[in-house]
């Protein structure tokens, strides 16, 4: 646990503070945050296959020169920048609370059945940049 502030000590204070359909629909809101991000990264790295295939395609058939290839392949990373950034404008601080989301779902998991981490490095370099 990487934060040292324990919002409850012992599972007698979780059960005391909050009711079961409470903590149902925290957890179906959890779950409906982490599935929408998983979705999202899904298909910008879906997008992103699709188009370096798409690209290398054109280039082997001779329809792009080296030159043309390198260009789209500039526009392309440029259009990607400007999505991910524009994700990140428009997600607030929600993307920032995705591992701890990710740690509260896994808590209440089988250990065959926990959540992996989504990878959203490609955020981390938008902040970065600002």
């Amino acid at each position: 646990m990487e934060d040292s502030n324990v919002a409850f000590s012992t599972s007698e204070g979780l059960k005391s503070c909050i009711s079961k359909s409470e903590f149902e629909s925290v957890m179906k809101i959890s779950k409906s945050f982490y599935d929408k991000i998983d979705e999202i990264v899904k298909f910008r790295l879906k997008l992103k296959d699709e188009a370096k295939t798409r690209l290398i395609e054109a280039r082997d058939s001779k329809i792009l020169n080296e030159s043309d290839f390198k260009e789209s392949v500039q526009k392309f990373k440029s259009m990607l920048w400007d999505a991910d950034a524009l994700m990140y404008e428009k997600s607030g601080n929600e993307l920032d609370d995705l591992k701890n989301v990710t740690d509260f779902l896994n808590r209440f998991q089988l250990p065959g059945e926990m959540l992996p981490y989504i990878d959203i490095s490609f955020i981390n370099r938008i902040k970065e940049s600002k």
